[in-house]
């Protein structure tokens, strides 16, 4: 009976649960951010710009809801390191030398995501 009760005590709630799969749909982001610029059958760099992006923009959106607050400062502290890596980007032309070397790509992402400013 005693080891009943501990395997009982063991068990998730339903709002647990709910924690539990409200986490899991944040983490669906980075899998799918990261499975977009790797691949062991073409080059993948292009991607990675736009990942980061795009689960940046992720990441806030949900930020943004009341029923994440939970993972509030673990997501603060995820999204802080995702705009560093960001911003290591700048530090090498490739990232975006390939985006435009991409036929089908070009310029297309810069002049829909990024400002007037930054196109030359």
């Amino acid at each position: 009976m005693a080891k009943q009760k501990k395997t009982d005590d063991l068990k998730l709630t339903e709002e647990e649960w709910k924690r539990v799969k409200l986490f899991v749909s944040l983490l669906a982001h980075a899998d799918h951010a990261q499975q977009s610029f790797f691949s062991d059958h073409e080059s993948t760099l292009q991607h990675a710009l736009p990942a980061l992006e795009a689960l940046h923009r992720a990441w806030n959106n949900h930020l943004e809801s009341e029923q994440y607050e939970p993972f509030k400062d673990g997501s603060n502290a995820s999204t802080e390191k995702l705009v560093e890596y960001y911003e290591r980007t700048a530090d090498s032309d490739a990232y975006t030398l390939v985006m435009f070397l991409d036929p089908s790509q070009k310029d297309l992402y810069f002049k829909k995501y990024w400002g007037k400013e930054l196109h030359a």
